[in-house]
């Protein structure tokens, strides 16, 4: 078989010759296209490597390398890490391999919300074949975590005649600058427009003999399932009663 020293499964990616025999003057490349998450935080990339050579190494020099690169949307490709036969494993086989792990935060974060290519590149040079071998790649991406903060609900005045008008506004933040849409019930009264910032709530008439606190409550929600809650009670006065009837006449 051509993929005898897996680090799992039954295959992985090496340079050499077409029939899987190592090589001079071998050059080679493979690359993946990937989305960067535009609520990207953090990104780390990572492989298995195993490396053997017959390269002396006595002179402590890179004669075969292999390069890990992205290229960006516009083309241009960075290389973030290189290895060569001065990195040499100690044999072939899944026990050999070596977990490489590149922090790649600062390269992507201008890429958020595009396409790049990652990929290894190999060359060897004319003399002492060098085998590269990749296995188990991954680019892991943490996500930011999408909230939204109520940082204030008020309603003036707080305390109201029945029937009179409460202005009311929400003043509301989404960690990832998303468009809020704004929802406001209450437990009595209505509203002008329950779906803006700055409703009227017009306050029921209070029958009894004593005040009464009704709460509004507005939901903010970034149409992504993330969502933040706040209160505000607001007191009405009962209804004046009726004026006494006027004295008899004499």
């Amino acid at each position: 078989s051509k993929f005898p020293n897996a680090h799992t499964g039954t295959g992985y990616a090496y340079v050499s010759k077409s029939d899987g025999t190592p090589g001079n003057n071998l050059s080679g490349l493979i690359q993946q296209a990937v989305d960067v998450p535009s609520d990207m935080e953090s990104a780390e990339f990572s492989f298995w490597s195993n490396i053997t050579t017959k390269e002396p190494n006595a002179d402590n020099k890179a004669y075969d390398t292999l390069g890990i690169y992205f290229t960006d949307p516009a083309g241009k490709t960075t290389v973030v890490g290189i290895l060569s036969n001065l990195d040499k494993d100690a044999g072939a086989g899944s026990q050999y391999y070596r977990q490489i792990k590149i922090f790649m935060t600062s390269q992507l974060s201008p890429y958020k919300g595009k396409r790049i290519l990652v990929g290894f590149v190999g060359e060897t040079d004319d003399s002492y074949e060098t085998v590269f071998r990749v296995d188990d790649v991954k680019l892991m991406v943490k996500r930011l975590v999408d909230t939204v903060t109520i940082n204030s609900l008020t309603a003036n005045p707080t305390i109201v005649e029945s029937g009179g008008v409460s202005q009311l506004e929400t003043i509301a933040t989404d960690s990832q600058g998303h468009t809020l849409i704004y929802n406001y019930t209450a437990t009595g009264g209505s509203f002008d427009n329950p779906n803006i910032k700055t409703p009227k709530w017009t306050a029921p008439q209070n029958t009894s003999e004593s005040d009464k606190v009704y709460t509004v409550t507005v939901v903010a929600n970034d149409g992504r399932g993330n969502e933040g809650t706040k209160n505000v009670p607001i007191t009405v006065r009962p209804v004046p009663p009726p004026p006494p009837p006027p004295p008899p006449k004499a």
